[in-house]
């Protein structure tokens, strides 16, 4: 299965219909794409005069556009043919949209089959199908933690409809077991939350980028955990010769430089097990480093050393979750550093580490000739990286 789902009184949605309001990029990018939503169904729209109706329509609408947008894509089509093409009697992945209310706790399901679309997923067939293949099971179970959620806590739902105000930004992995909220106490509407495979920070991933500029500059979140998980598949993945195919394979390249960058510790480790672990390690470490070189972070620390706070603000840490014991460990990464005279600086660095840069190392190699430069011929490399 794969699930599309929106909730009610959503900021990003929200934030696109707030006009002439100006956000950083990638943000104002990335809510574009919500505007273009909002221009694809605007007579509808325009035609509600309550804002909160039209707040709540547009919800509705842009869970439909994404779940299209997931029908569409070529790995879910090719899947879809397989299927066919083997006789399965019904088409996986199956595609879903909900709609979660803040204000109830329940999830509604939002029929996103439209007409125009062509060779339609029927959506009805699964009414009929066995629990595994159906979405009923879920928005049963739905029904049942709502209802044990308002009979233990009656004002929990009124309060959680009531704002947003988390002050951590959490990265993860989309691994399942690794669920933000449970592993450290939390309660929803706690923790700002970004998944993706073994929790990496990229400045290219706009949907990254667009979540951390919405936690930075709108909710002012204090703190940024960074957090990885033992046995990672992600991390494993990038340890094999194993082909992948696009975009899975680029993604894991960026794992397999966090290891080119550690080479001479990882090689050193003979058993597998902890020579994946570390890697997790410095996984983290490398993506707090990214976290902290990003320049919505860097404004935000200038800025609050600026009015005076003790230690740049957000704050960043390094977390690793092991699912053998369900304890979190503290990696102690540093974005703090003091000067002579012990004030905090905002540094991004592996001197923040205490550690020496593994990539010193390797700028010897930008005096070499590139492939198939013959004699002793310059290299054009060096003018771009500063070599002579």
């Amino acid at each position: 299965h794969i699930v599309v789902c929106g909730h009610t009184k959503c900021g990003g949605v929200q934030a696109s219909l707030s006009g002439p309001k100006e956000f950083s990029p990638p943000l104002e990018g990335w809510l574009s794409h919500l505007r273009m939503v909002y221009r694809h169904h605007r007579k509808e729209l325009d035609a509600i005069e309550d804002p909160d109706a039209k707040l709540d329509r547009l919800v509705d609408l842009n869970v439909i556009e994404q779940c299209k947008n997931v029908y569409r894509t070529a790995i879910v089509q090719q899947r879809l043919a397989d299927n066919a093409a083997e006789g399965m009697p019904y088409s996986t992945p199956r595609i879903h949209g909900c709609v979660y209310d803040l204000a109830t706790g329940y999830l509604k399901r939002v029929n996103w089959v439209t007409p125009d679309m062509e060779d339609p997923y029927d959506m009805t067939a699964d009414e009929g199908q066995s629990e595994k293949y159906n979405l009923q099971k879920l928005l049963a179970n739905n029904v049942r933690w709502a209802e044990a959620k308002k009979a233990e806590q009656p004002d929990f739902f009124e309060k959680l409809g009531s704002g947003h105000n988390p002050s951590m930004m959490w990265i993860g992995c989309a691994d399942s077991r690794v669920p933000s909220n449970e592993v450290i106490g939390a309660e929803s509407g706690e923790i700002f939350t970004h998944r993706n495979i073994a929790n990496v920070v990229m400045n290219t991933d706009n949907s990254l980028m667009s979540g951390m500029t919405y936690a930075v500059d709108v909710l002012n979140v204090e703190h940024i955990v960074v957090c990885g998980h033992s046995n990672c598949g992600g991390i494993a993945a990038s340890l094999t010769p194993t082909a992948f195919s696009p975009p899975l394979e680029g993604w894991l390249h960026h794992l397999a430089n966090v290891y080119r960058l550690h080479a001479s510790e990882l090689d050193k480790i003979k058993d597998e097990k902890a020579k994946l672990r570390r890697l997790v390690e410095l996984n983290v470490l490398e993506q707090c480093n990214n976290v902290a070189a990003s320049a919505i972070v860097q404004a935000k620390q200038r800025e609050s050393l600026a009015k005076g706070a003790p230690f740049p603000v957000p704050r960043i840490h390094g977390f690793v979750y092991d699912l053998e014991n369900g304890s979190l460990e503290d990696l102690k990464w540093k974005d703090e550093i003091k000067d002579e005279v012990g004030t905090f600086k905002v540094r991004n660095d592996y001197a923040a580490m205490g550690m020496e840069d593994p990539a010193d190392k390797e700028k010897g190699m930008f005096n070499r000739k590139p492939a198939g430069m013959a004699g002793g011929g310059s290299n054009p490399l060096k003018k771009m990286f500063g070599g002579n």
